[in-house]
């Protein structure tokens, strides 16, 4: 079936895109303004790209998280907020969102700031770091009952790694990351002149949130 399918040279390589600090507004008439604020991440082959999982699913990843329980439950800016990550080979994309009404968007970025500073200043406190661990391996232990899942994951070790990564290899380097290195890790990627702030809805000074993203 596949006789006529001839090899082919690999992707050419390129220079990696790099974030540098700057504020878009694209005015919408609507309800809701939609924020996303993002840095510069780590390549999905960099070693400390388990410490960036536990520390993404700490500051917004799920119900628990930092953004989650201040934002949402103690605030009630916002219905919707989380943070995520988007990786490649040669560069990475750390993201926060927020939905939130037009009155209220300067203060949710003043929160998401203040939490991504208090990364970088303050060691997690040991049992959040515990549940962000333990919250990340079972989602991989779940995950690995699908047959879906496993082959993406053969797929993606392949291309990404040359080999496959076992389960329990993944488990171990998860269990590893400490305070210190999550601490490290957020003095070095949340830095002022890499934050891009995005917002759709009716938003229009952009000088008043220029103003605000300081970390």
């Amino acid at each position: 079936a596949f006789q006529s399918v001839r090899p082919r040279d690999g992707l050419s390589e390129r220079e990696a895109p790099r974030c540098s600090f700057r504020v878009c507004l694209h005015y919408r008439d609507l309800e809701q303004l939609h924020i996303c604020l993002g840095t510069q991440g780590l390549s999905i082959t960099d070693p400390r790209h388990y410490t960036f999982s536990v520390m993404n699913t700490i500051i917004g990843g799920n119900m628990s998280s930092r953004l989650f329980q201040e934002i949402r439950e103690k605030r009630g800016l916002a219905y919707a907020v989380y943070s995520y990550i988007n990786s490649l080979v040669d560069t990475s994309m750390f993201g926060i969102y927020a939905g939130v009404a037009p009155k209220k968007a300067k203060e949710s970025i003043e929160v998401i700031v203040s939490e991504l500073r208090k990364l970088k200043t303050t060691p997690v406190d040991p049992s959040e770091l515990r549940g962000a661990k333990e919250f990340l391996k079972g989602n991989l232990l779940m995950a690995s009952e699908s047959v879906d899942n496993q082959m993406v994951r053969v797929a993606q070790n392949e291309i990404h790694f040359g080999r496959y990564v076992p389960l329990h290899e993944v488990l171990d380097h998860i269990e590893s990351v400490t305070q210190e290195n999550i601490l490290e890790l957020a003095q070095t990627l949340f830095q002022n002149n890499h934050l891009v702030l995005t917002m759709l809805g009716p938003a229009k000074d952009k000088g008043a949130y220029e103003s605000i993203l300081n970390i």
